[in-house]
């Protein structure tokens, strides 16, 4: 699903029309099943197009909830 050696965090979704915004924003934060969330602009620089991404709790919970969401491996034919 994602890939932590990116350099920026996988949820991350351009704003193409920053004019919906109030403040105007590069990106949000689009988990599935969850909320569209608005990183801060110290956070969006700190953390959300760095390797730290990784530490990011919304991030790590996305992979959680995934890996519980795979289909167990298949087991081998007889």
């Amino acid at each position: 699903m994602t890939d932590p050696e990116r350099d920026e965090c996988p949820f991350l979704v351009p704003v193409t029309a920053d004019r919906i915004w109030i403040f105007p924003v590069a990106a949000y934060c689009r988990r599935p099943g969850h909320a569209i969330r608005v990183p801060g602009s110290s956070t969006f620089a700190s953390v959300c197009t760095r390797p730290d991404h990784c530490e990011c709790e919304g991030y790590r919970t996305a992979l959680a909830e995934s890996a519980s969401t795979e289909p167990p491996p298949r087991a081998a034919g007889p």
